[in-house]
Order: C-alpha cells, then structure tokens, then sequence
C-alpha cells in the first residue's frame, strides 16, 4: 500500500496553450525544491530525447533516461492520442483502453521518479497543460499531484496565436478563439473534478505582474520556507520540452504585458467569444 509519504510529488500545469505555462514554470522552478522539466508528456514522443541544443540539458536527461530502461513500445504517440490529447475522450478510454491506462500510471511513476532521482529536489513541474493528462494522473495512487490552472487574458492569448516565424504553428484569430473556449471549457470541466486541497487557479498577468506574491502563495502551499528569487534572472534550468525559451540559461520578467496590439474588431470577437471564462475567471487572486 503507498501512503502519502511514499507518493511522489508533481506539481502540473494545466490550460491553453499559448497561456504561459513555460514562463510560469520556470519561476517555480527557481524555488529551491522544485525542478522543472517542461513538457514531459513530450518524453513519449521523443523517445526520451531531450528537445534541447543546450549540452548540459541533453546530458541530464540522458541521466534520467539511464535511470528508467523502458521497453521500446513505451515509445510513440499511444498515450498522447488515447488519452491526453483534447479529443481522446472519444476513444473511450475509461472502458476500451484499461490495460493502456494502467501502463500510462506506471510509466509516469517511473519517469518522475527517475527526474527526482537526478534532480533531487523534492518536486517535479510539469507544464503539459493539458487537462486529460492532469485528470488521469489524479487518478495515479503512486503521485500526490497540485493543479496549477493558469489562466490568460484572452487577449494576450489570441495575439500570442497571431505570432509567425516561431516554433510552434500561428492561428488566426477565428481559429485561436475557437481553439481557446474549447480547451478553456475542458479545462473548467476536469478542475471541478479534480481533488480539493490539491488545485489552485492563477492568472498568468498576476505571474508577471506580482511574481513575489505567486512564490509566496506557494511557499504556504508546499510548506517550505521563504524563497528569495531574482526575479530579473530567472534560471532556466534542464527544460526537456517546452516553447523557444528553452534555449536561454536565463530570462528577467517583464513588468507587464500589453493588451493593445489586436485591433478593436478582433477584441470585441474575443470578448464575444470567450466571455463566459471572463466571467468565470475575474475573481481570480493571488491571494
């Protein structure tokens, strides 16, 4: 039987893409017993090989990989298509695919225990995002996980679609709303399920603009002491999946984040659209 104490610990990140989840998990990161390892359900798909030009990078994580050997079929797509990607509900997973989920649980009790291994630092991060994966490792009984939801202005989140010539694919602002009140509508749905004392909602704009409030509030969350962090050199650290920041040793926050730059059209769809999870989403505080 695992206790509690035997659990290991995840602290996951769920919600839109394009919401800062990278940012966000890079602070946390900073704290002393946190590590942050990006997108790990990305370990599947690169058969455990770090996404990272950084050489001290690819060297951790060919520690990890040394730490977990894994049959071959572990590797590919299989757990992302059946059952963490945004339409995996449609293969019934819950009643065709029991066999596939009970490898899923072993398969990330090996990997965050490999991670701490190396790591040692009492907490993995992970910044996935998405919801399916957060409900299925609350349902792991070798992991205590926190869900972290964090939510972005809309704004923010249909003009950072709008951005080219970067690593991950644009979207017109048609295609990012439509995208974004389905995953937010997904992501309200499985946080309403997921166990109380074990969630916590924050805005991404209180991330920026008020960091030393957000380490706080998790400092009484995982019970550890004050965390003094240099919030204008923020460490990377051996991020094995996530967007381009990856790259850098070091990033500073900025102060704040403008809202100007869609056009008054595009706010006004935006607002249209997505104004149930405005709703929902105002009283959202720090504290």
């Amino acid at each position: 039987m695992v206790t509690n104490t035997d659990k290991l610990k995840i602290l996951y990140i769920m919600g839109a893409g394009r919401s800062g989840s990278t940012i966000f998990g890079i602070l946390l990161g900073n704290m002393p017993c946190n590590f942050y390892g990006g997108e790990l359900h990305m370990w599947n798909l690169h058969a455990g090989n770090a996404n990272n030009e950084r050489t001290e990078v690819k060297t951790f994580w060919e520690r990890v990989k040394l730490e977990m050997p894994m049959p071959e079929n572990y590797y590919g797509d299989k757990y992302y298509k059946y059952l963490e990607y945004h339409s995996s509900f449609l293969f019934c997973p819950w009643l065709t695919k029991k066999k596939l989920i009970s490898e899923y649980h072993e398969f990330n009790r090996q990997l965050i225990s490999s991670i701490k291994k190396v790591a040692k630092k009492e907490y993995v991060i992970d910044s996935s995002h998405y919801p399916f994966r957060a409900l299925w490792l609350s349902k792991n009984k070798n992991v205590d996980t926190h869900f972290i939801y964090l939510y972005r202005h809309p704004f923010n989140v249909v003009e950072s679609f709008s951005k080219k010539n970067i690593e991950h694919k644009s979207k017109n602002p048609v295609f990012a709303n439509i995208y974004l009140f389905y995953v937010s509508l997904l992501s309200l749905i499985v946080y309403s399920f997921l166990p109380k004392g074990q969630k916590t909602k924050i805005r991404y704009e209180d991330v920026i603009t008020s960091p030393d409030l957000v380490i706080n509030k998790f400092n009484k969350l995982l019970n550890v002491q004050k965390t003094v962090i240099d919030f204008d050199r923020l460490k990377i650290g051996y991020v094995f999946q996530s967007n381009r920041i990856r790259h850098f040793e070091t990033i500073a926050l900025k102060p704040k984040e403008s809202m100007n730059k869609l056009s008054l059209f595009w706010k006004c769809f935006t607002v249209t659209c997505q104004f149930p999870f405005l709703l929902i989403n105002r009283r959202t505080k720090i504290i």
